[in-house]
């Protein structure tokens, strides 16, 4: 370590050779850094952590926790607030990490970073997704964000078109991994869960979990930084969740819902324990949706919340942590109205912030038409890296993502066809290079419409944009 204490952006981290004492610098771009510790495994692809004293020692700025998963790209803040820190470790089975303050005398935990959704590369953003499911086998067009020139892409064939796709960080390393659930069937109803994981892509997990007639939903359901696996049954009028979490100690079982309510494939931490919480949304005959979230250990209530309705336009909910205060939130974007497909609402992201009354509003994107099956389709995800989901969208007919940055409002648009960042002349008139693709946002959503008796109706947001293509 170098640099200690003042200058700011000044210190670094070096690679000592004990046997011809040649320096070497390994993470560069610190503030008063005092420790270092490697996240997992050896070599230059790791992840670190890296403890700074004082953010800015002048100005009497607290300590920082640094996350480095590239030693070469932009950290992730996990810690903002520390009190003269002075060390750091992490325990490997929980994930947890720990950071000493000399002022206070106090041992600080601090919940085990998770991997952004979305992220194969380990960049700490959400990357850019396009799924070609209509041949023999499924192909995985993985584009790195932020994009290089030139680019860095993963063409991966994995799964069949008829599996269910789960995301998540099954290994812990902090990028997410390609995988699978294949449901069983009549004559064998054992399902599995197929997963390649990014540590070592040249193997893969099957893991058996669950049944036929089984829904899959992923998350770090005990807080140690790696995705476990879940199914959810319906049986006696009760909806049962079945984890098995990667720390081990066996699988639970818990009760949570009822079986008309919706669970989402993934899942999010509500109360910023470190923990995935479940999840389901129920709708009333009027087409207002309540969202309940409830503890994975013990399936008691935490959380009873009223948001959007299917009433004017198809509403779709996308959870995620929108505020960056390590607690997911309630988003639902709205859809070209049925009466009126340039409504004031069409079009419009209502975002409910966890554990207050403050809500945004803001207009994004062309609208998505249910009849004609055009416009925009929800693709949330961190974008541009700041620890927080944006208001993003994908636009099939030009094969574009869209995104507004949380951080900034920086307008973010990027072109992948599943092939090339580049869009070729005529775009427009070459229908053969329009993505028909279905965005990630699809695979972690629902959506509720308005059907033609009146009543209304909750989907899964993959199910519904496949009706679409």
């Amino acid at each position: 370590m170098t640099g200690f204490p003042f200058p700011a952006g000044a210190a670094e981290v070096r690679t000592v050779n004990l046997d011809t004492r040649a320096q070497a610098v390994f993470i560069s771009g610190l503030t008063s850094a005092l420790d270092v510790l490697p996240f997992n495994g050896t070599g230059d692809n790791d992840s670190y952590l890296v403890l700074e004293f004082s953010a800015n020692m002048l100005a009497q700025q607290p300590g920082r926790l640094k996350l480095f998963t590239s030693r070469t790209e932009t950290p992730r803040i996990l810690v903002n607030n520390l009190i003269t820190p002075t060390s750091l470790a992490r325990d490997a089975q929980t994930g947890k990490i720990f950071v000493t303050e000399k002022a206070t005398g106090r041992v600080m935990r601090v919940n085990a970073p998770h991997a952004v959704m979305f992220d194969y590369f380990g960049m700490g953003r959400s990357n850019y997704l396009s799924f070609d499911f209509k041949s023999e086998s499924i192909r995985w067009d993985i584009l790195r964000n932020p994009v290089t020139s030139p680019s860095q892409v993963r063409h991966v064939n994995f799964g069949l078109p008829s599996d269910y796709f789960v995301f998540g960080d099954f290994d812990g390393d902090l990028k997410e991994d390609i995988g699978v659930w294949r449901e069983g069937t009549t004559a064998n109803s054992q399902s599995y869960f197929y997963i390649m994981p990014s540590s070592n892509p040249n193997t893969f997990i099957a893991q058996p979990w669950g049944i036929k007639g089984d829904t899959p939903v992923t998350g770090d359901f005990d807080g140690d930084g790696k995705t476990d696996f879940c199914v959810t049954r319906r049986v006696d009028n009760q909806l049962t969740w079945y984890i098995l979490p990667s720390s081990g100690g066996g699988f639970r079982s818990i009760t949570f819902g009822l079986p008309e309510d919706f669970e989402n494939f993934a899942s999010f931490d509500f109360n910023g324990d470190g923990r995935d919480d479940l999840i389901v949304t129920r709708s009333d005959q009027n087409g207002i949706l309540t969202h309940y979230i409830g503890d994975a250990n013990t399936g008691a209530l935490i959380l009873a919340q009223q948001w959007g309705n299917g009433k004017d336009a198809p509403a779709f909910v996308l959870f995620g942590d929108y505020t960056g205060d390590t607690r997911a939130d309630i988003a639902v974007n709205y859809g070209a109205c049925y009466s009126n497909p340039t409504c004031d609402n069409a079009g419009t992201w209502w975002i409910k912030e966890t554990g207050s009354n403050n809500y945004t509003v803001t207009k994004f994107g062309i609208p998505f038409n249910e009849q004609t099956g055009t416009g925009d389709q929800p693709a949330p995800g961190d974008y541009d890296g700041d620890g927080k989901f944006d208001v993003s969208v994908f636009r099939p007919s030009n094969t574009t993502f869209y995104a507004l940055g949380s951080s900034n409002g920086q307008f973010i648009a990027q072109y992948w066809d599943g092939n090339s960042t580049a869009p070729p002349a005529n775009l427009m008139n070459k229908p053969e290079f329009q993505n028909k693709s279905i965005p990630t946002g699809a695979f972690i959503g629902l959506v509720i419409t308005k059907q033609p008796d009146g009543t209304f109706r909750v989907k899964r947001t993959f199910d519904f944009f496949l009706s679409k293509n």
